[in-house]
């Protein structure tokens, strides 16, 4: 069974635990996978720029909704 949680950016070895399998699923069947080092993902996380800042849902909206909405602010509406 597979458990979803928020990830302690600030936990060395969750965070290196994360990069593990983001490489695995990055590399399944792809001939040219995009990856990002583990020193790059460290800096993305701790130390985040305005490029990666991210805007939460609306109050009361469910994530799902909201970025299935093209909404001013999610994804599609951006």
């Amino acid at each position: 069974m597979v458990q979803i949680s928020a990830l302690d950016v600030d936990d060395d070895d969750a965070l290196r635990a994360y990069w593990d399998v983001e490489q695995a699923a990055q590399r399944a069947e792809r001939r040219h996978p995009f990856l990002r080092s583990l020193r790059q993902l460290e800096q993305q996380v701790r130390r985040p720029g305005a490029y990666y800042e991210r805007t939460p849902p609306p109050v009361g909206a469910s994530a799902a909704a909201w970025l299935s909405s093209g909404r001013e602010g999610g994804p599609r509406g951006s």
